[in-house]
């Protein structure tokens, strides 16, 4: 099992890309106008899906592998 998260550093301000494009709706855009991890459970991983990972310019997202 994968979580995904945002690095907050790398992520740029007022992209969104990897909230348009989640099928799953797993991410939102906070005050800052950066992405942030809504619904992490929502994910389906990189091995089903993986659009966020190819539509994030800054290499903001990560996929971790859960234990």
């Amino acid at each position: 099992m994968e979580k995904v998260v945002v690095n907050q550093l790398l992520c740029k301000a007022g992209c969104g890309e990897c909230v348009s494009e989640c099928p799953e709706n797993v991410f939102k855009m906070g005050p800052s106008q950066k992405a942030y991890v809504d619904d992490a459970d929502a994910c389906i991983g990189e091995g089903a899906c993986g659009e966020c990972l190819e539509v994030c310019t800054e290499n903001a997202i990560i996929l971790n592998e859960q234990k």
